[in-house]
């Protein structure tokens, strides 16, 4: 794994990676409520009737319409409202627009964009560390208010170990940032660092995806907020040292997944987060177009085509040669 960039990904680049993190998490709220991991399952679960074998499905399982989340699709409105009124418990809506994601991988996020992401927190721990909703305070106010930083707070969700908890985290440390405090960099860094592997490995929303989001978060602990560049615990190891510290994390994730597999929790199986790790987006373009050659061709000279004319004569004989020989 390549060493994090010390700038902001592209407003490109980041829509691009969080689709495949708005993807696959979809793909795997749609498992667990099918309870199979296949397309063809999940779609006759889910819709109520068989399917076919379609070409070009994800590993020859089913058709695309469950299989292009897995390539960074994202489900209509009317996709959402169909399954929230068959499942109203589903938390696809909340996955579908990841603020976990948007949170590492949009640079450009304000203060009040985060406040709106950390807004979507469901009611529990994590909620009551960042909102003090106490009856007193909303009886005196329309307003939630922040519940303030302290050492305490942060170590408290770090210990938490779930989705909210990292989402809170990102999110106070991201406001933190923007408004120029960075009295408590190092402990949220540290907290975060401590508790992501085990939230990505416990979470399989986030455990399918895990290859999108390690170098994400890894570029994230790395991004500039304001005009100082950001300190971070990383930045005095080298390249290979900072490759060989993320491959770690990566295996502390497989392990925290296979603790979560003896626990009874659902995980996406190793062959479907395999295939995530090599699936290509469809609409996203691995050569920038100006990269491409607009030069006009050149025609070969005879000399050349005499050449070309010899060298594919003596290839179809070879080839001739070795389909007689394969025959004996």
């Amino acid at each position: 794994m390549s060493p994090a960039s010390e700038t902001r990904p592209s407003p490109v680049q980041a829509q691009y990676r969080l689709s495949l993190l708005r993807g696959a998490a979809c793909y795997a709220e749609f498992a667990l409520l099918a309870g199979t991991w296949t397309t063809t399952g999940i779609e006759a679960s889910l819709d109520g009737k068989g399917v076919g074998t379609q070409r070009r499905a994800i590993s020859g399982e089913g058709t695309r319409k469950y299989a292009r989340y897995l390539t960074g699709g994202i489900p209509s409105e009317k996709t959402i409202n169909a399954i929230s009124a068959k499942y109203p418990k589903t938390a696809l809506r909340f996955w579908a627009a990841h603020p976990i994601g948007q949170l590492l991988t949009d640079g450009d996020l304000t203060a009040d964009a985060v406040l709106r992401l950390l807004e979507t927190l469901a009611a529990g721990v994590a909620r009551s560390r960042v909102w003090d909703e106490s009856p007193e305070l909303l009886a005196r106010s329309s307003f939630r208010r922040e519940v303030p930083d302290d050492i305490d707070t942060i170590n408290a969700l770090a210990d938490l170990r779930t989705p909210d908890a990292l989402l809170a985290l990102l999110g106070r440390h991201r406001l933190r940032r923007l408004m120029g405090q960075t009295e408590f960099d190092d402990i949220y860094e540290f907290a975060l660092m401590d508790c992501f592997a085990a939230v990505v490995g416990n979470c399989p929303h986030l455990c399918l995806a895990k290859h999108v989001l390690v170098p994400v978060f890894a570029d994230y602990l790395e991004w500039p907020f304001g005009e100082a560049p950001t300190q971070h615990s990383l930045a005095d190891r080298d390249g290979g040292s900072r490759a060989e510290y993320w491959d770690d994390v990566v295996h502390q994730i497989d392990r925290a997944r296979m603790e979560a597999e003896l626990r009874g929790i659902p995980m996406p199986p190793k062959k479907y987060i395999e295939d995530f790790k090599n699936v290509r987006h469809r609409r996203h373009h691995t050569r920038p177009v100006a990269s491409c050659n607009t030069d006009p061709l050149l025609r070969p000279t005879k000399a050349q085509k005499r050449t070309r004319d010899s060298s594919r004569t003596s290839r179809l004989k070879s080839t001739k040669d070795l389909d007689d020989g394969s025959a004996d």
